[in-house]
């Protein structure tokens, strides 16, 4: 009984990082590893195992197929937010009066602007909220502001919950 629960939880691993690496093998050429997961069964213990880490990891069908019908309602309400928040460290010094009106400008680039409200945290983060007249304002702005550079800082740039945001819930 030990083994074959050792083989499950094996098994269970290998499906779990499969998943995680987003395809079935590894490198394109791994023609090996391909042909053994192809012609891989699971019995009932193994797939329970497989299911258990992927709760876990925080995985799960929608993370292995975001397009699915699997996707969570607060997956599909975040894409249809028209919400962006901004995020970067940032010092006492580098907020100041001006500092709301510079990303309104910045973002109206993308799309009317509804609203921009700053949250400076205490661990030296800013978050900046800034709200679209639309949702596809805020896709296209989050898109294109990821990973983009200010005052010599990354920033990073999500959608966030419209309900959240309505609720004042910014932390």
């Amino acid at each position: 009984i030990a083994r074959a629960n050792a083989t499950a939880a094996s098994t269970a691993q290998r499906l779990v990082a499969m998943g995680q690496a987003g395809g079935a093998g590894g490198p394109i050429g791994d023609r090996e590893s391909v042909a053994s997961e192809e012609n891989m069964s699971i019995s009932g213990k193994q797939r329970y195992l497989v299911m258990q880490s992927l709760a876990r990891s925080g995985g799960g069908a929608a993370a292995m197929f975001p397009g699915s019908v699997a996707a969570t309602s607060a997956q599909q309400e975040a894409q249809q937010s028209n919400v962006v928040r901004l995020q970067y460290t940032a010092s006492p010094e580098d907020i100041d009066d001006q500092l709301e009106d510079e990303f309104r400008e910045e973002c109206s680039k993308y799309g009317p602007v509804a609203r921009v409200q700053l949250l400076p945290l205490a661990d030296g983060l800013l978050r900046i909220f800034i709200q679209f007249a639309s949702f596809v304002d805020a896709r296209s702005a989050a898109a294109q502001l990821n990973g983009r550079q200010f005052d010599g800082k990354t920033i990073q740039a999500t959608l966030f919950d419209q309900q959240e945001f309505t609720a004042g819930r910014l932390a």
